[in-house]
Order: C-alpha cells, then sequence, then structure tokens
C-alpha cells in the first residue's frame, strides 16, 4: 500500500504540538517552564514593595504574558528551523506499508523499519501517525486521502501488520487490502514492495 504526500510548516507543528500534549511529564515541565518567571517575579515585587499584593500580582502577571509570548516563539521558530534545515522532513513523502514495514522516503533519507520497531498507530482529526517511540514516528496526512473509507483502509491495514508482527505472525494479503478503485498516484491498495529474499551465498557441506 503506497501514499504519496507533502508536509508542510504547520504539518510540523501540528505533530510537535501533539506529541506535547501525549507526554504529560513533558507538557508539566513546559508549564513550569512559563511559571518560573512569573513566581520568581511576584516574590521579589511583593519583597520590594513591601508585600503589596495588588502590584506585585499586576507584575507577575505581566510577566508570565511576556514568558508566555517568548517562549511560544521561540518554540515555534526552533521547530521551524529545524524542519528548514534538516533535509527531508519538509516536502514529497512517500509512503509504502506492506509485511516487512513501513517504508518512508523522502528527498534527505529511505528508511524501512520493521514493525517490531513500531509502538503504536494513531489517529486524530487531522492525522495519521506511526509512532516509532513516544516522540518519534511517520506523519501522514489525512488530506492525503479521498476519503473516510480509504484512510480507515490503511489504519486497518497499518494495525493488522503491527498486530501479527507482536504475534510472530504475517497477515495475508486478503486481510489488509479493500476493494475500491484508487488513483495510482495518490494510494495504491493490494500491492506489495517486492519480496526481498536472502542473497544467495556459498554453498556449504560435503559435496
Amino acid at each position: 500500500m503506497r501514499i504519496v504526500f507533502h508536509i508542510n510548516t504547520q504539518d510540523v507543528l501540528a505533530f510537535n504540538r501533539f506529541v506535547l500534549f501525549r507526554r504529560p511529564r513533558q507538557a508539566f515541565g513546559l508549564l513550569y517552564f512559563l511559571l518560573l518567571p512569573a513566581l520568581i517575579a511576584y516574590g521579589v515585587l511583593a519583597d520590594w514593595l513591601k508585600r503589596d499584593r495588588a502590584v506585585a500580582l499586576s507584575g507577575a502577571a505581566g510577566v508570565l504574558a511576556l514568558t508566555v509570548v517568548f517562549g511560544l516563539f521561540w518554540y515555534r521558530r526552533s521547530l521551524l528551523r529545524r524542519a528548514t534545515a534538516t533535509k527531508g522532513i519538509l516536502g514529497e513523502h512517500v509512503v509504502v506499508i506492506s509485511e516487512e514495514g513501513i517504508r518512508e522516503t523522502t528527498a534527505g533519507y529511505d528508511l524501512l523499519r520493521p514493525w517490531s520497531r513500531v509502538k503504536e498507530v494513531v489517529e486524530n482529526q487531522q492525522y495519521i501517525i506511526v509512532f516509532l517511540d513516544r516522540i518519534h514516528g511517520s506523519q501522514i496526512p489525512k488530506r492525503a486521502f479521498r476519503g473516510e473509507t480509504e484512510v480507515r483502509g490503511f489504519v486497518e491495514a497499518a494495525r493488522s501488520h503491527l498486530r501479527s508482527a507482536k504475534q510472530g505472525v504475517l497477515p495475508r494479503a486478503d486481510e489488509i487490502t479493500w476493494d475500491t478503485d484508487l488513483r495510482a498516484d495518490r494510494v495504491s491498495v493490494g500491492t506489495r514492495a517486492p519480496d526481498s529474499g536472502p542473497e544467495p551465498g556459498p554453498k556449504t557441506g560435503k559435496p
């Protein structure tokens, strides 16, 4: 099963937001980073203004607002800078899922990840994400499909391969395809990457 799509900067930001809120510890760390300057400002202002809490709270609120604006700006800028500097993150992606694993090809890399390395296949309203761990994975926009039928077929195929890999059993081709007429430049259904068996080596043993 093959699908071609493009990743843009908004996709990169959406993926990182999704990952951030899937990890409570990291989200709380970011919240602490934003609140710490405000708490320090409150303590300093309260002492300097002889414990005038109203003025101290106003100053702390101002510091918190500036910290949030600066923090979000810095976070967004660092993500986009890394995405632009790393070849293969932005632009065309080709994803192929087969019994062997999930292959992702871009202008910067061509990687085949076996299903044994895949942690889970999740989705939200906009994306299908094949996670390798908690923060890394292949992001597939649902806009690349022509409808919900294609989305469901892709998700079910990926999850079928993943379940079979965890159970140590490869699925049959008729268990992971669906009958529909799809354009070849969008999604190719019922096709697999060419099987690559072990290369023949020198014969051993007695003649």
